[in-house]
């Protein structure tokens, strides 16, 4: 028996050693190695760029943060060694229940059952922790009393600033073919992703073009995306044409549409977007708007998402507004004390497109793969009054 101990102790460790090194093993480098990411000249050949390893159960990191994650990785080999075999102790019913429960934990997210997971949390914190994760956790990290306060900023937009709410509607775009040359774009031109290290510290969230809720005005790599993706601009600009019915134009003195990027990470699994409404035009083109319509809209086109689980669109809004073709609620919904938060999937090559105030947030995403991936085509619009047409930035 002694022996045996030893044999399970042994390949414990062993694999503690392993999970330890795994970040030198799968390694990739991007993004712009200048301040903030913003290039000093937008064809200059980028050296030094930021390297990102694959840490097995938690994701892409920054290569230092992931050599850390990688020694946590196997000290927590060895925890979970010494739990296992505290569950194996029938006489010690105090720590068996404990161990129980932090199964139960991990067991009810994975299988997304809340019911689950609220038992488990309670049974470990009490009423208190199982308040906490109800009101704040499980609606996206942000309390139930801050939604219902954007909601009814989002029913004000709606009825006096020209941003007419337009729940997601999915309009088939890309074919596998055209998928593909986008992605592949979008991989030749890594050295140019920017890192959003602002908002996700060292985890893997990318963008390809500068985003104005993130970067600004700041044009310096519309050139570059233009004449890689031009031909894919001109396809999203027939489909909204077509959608809207009225002429569509890429509005070149302001940030084209570009890409998020976002590589498998464990924290993605959660659902950590930020809530809220695409107000960027206000900065910029509001006096541009037609009163008294449909002025804004924001688009998004899959072209990479996670193999596992639902991606898509979370809108929280105060009542139900989605059904499907039989007229009947669309069990992807789940109500809230004031609000009620809805589901809508993406699709690989179906443009997403909404409009107006309405308050979203990106769903999360299960990945577990190094390949794992969620990249997006991004982009919002506005109505022009002068010169009658949509005008898209990003």
């Amino acid at each position: 028996m002694a022996s045996l101990c030893k044999a399970d102790l042994s390949l414990a460790a062993a694999a503690g050693l392993v999970l330890a090194a795994s970040p030198f093993f799968v390694t990739f480098e991007c993004c712009s190695p200048s301040v903030k990411g913003v290039l000093s000249s937008a064809q200059e050949e980028l050296k030094d760029q930021t390297t990102f390893a694959f840490v097995p159960g938690i994701g892409w990191l920054e290569a230092s943060f992931a050599s850390l994650a990688g020694v946590l990785l196997g000290g927590c080999a060895l925890f979970l060694y010494g739990l296992v075999r505290m569950c194996f102790r029938p006489m010690q019913l105090f720590r068996n229940a404990f161990a129980v429960s932090i199964l139960a934990v991990v067991i009810g997210s994975v299988v997304d059952s809340t019911k689950a997971l609220d038992d488990a949390v309670q049974h470990l914190g009490g009423a208190q922790a199982s308040f906490f994760l109800r009101n704040y956790v499980e609606p996206g990290f942000v309390s139930v009393r801050d939604i219902r306060l954007k909601i009814d900023a989002a029913s004000y937009f709606d009825e006096h600033e020209k941003a007419r709410i337009i729940m997601p509607t999915g309009l088939p775009t890309l074919n596998q073919t055209q998928v593909d040359e986008a992605l592949r774009g979008i991989h030749k031109l890594r050295r140019y992703w920017r890192h959003i290290s602002e908002e996700a510290g060292p985890l893997p969230m990318f963008t390809l073009g500068h985003a104005s809720y993130l970067h600004g005005e700041n044009i310096l790599l519309n050139e570059i995306i233009q004449s890689e993706f031009a031909w894919l601009h001109r396809i999203v600009q027939d489909k909204l044409e077509s959608y809207l019915g009225e002429p569509v134009e890429i509005q070149k003195k302001a940030n084209i549409p570009g890409f998020h990027i976002f590589y498998c990470s464990a924290v993605w699994w959660l659902p950590v977007a930020t809530v809220h409404s695409d107000l960027q035009y206000q900065r910029q083109f509001s006096e541009a708007l037609r009163p008294g319509e449909m002025s804004v809209l924001s688009f998004t086109l899959p072209l990479q998402l996670p193999r596992f689980g639902t991606p898509g669109l979370f809108t929280f809004t105060k009542e139900i507004t989605a059904t499907n073709a039989e007229g009947s609620i669309p069990r992807n919904f789940r109500r809230f004390p004031g609000f009620v938060r809805e589901l809508h999937p993406y699709h690989v090559g179906e443009l997403v497109v909404h409009g107006g105030a309405l308050n979203h947030q990106i769903a999360p995403s299960q990945m577990l793969f190094p390949q794992d991936a969620r990249i997006t085509l991004q982009g919002h619009g506005y109505f022009d009054e002068k010169k009658q047409k949509w005008m898209l930035y990003w």
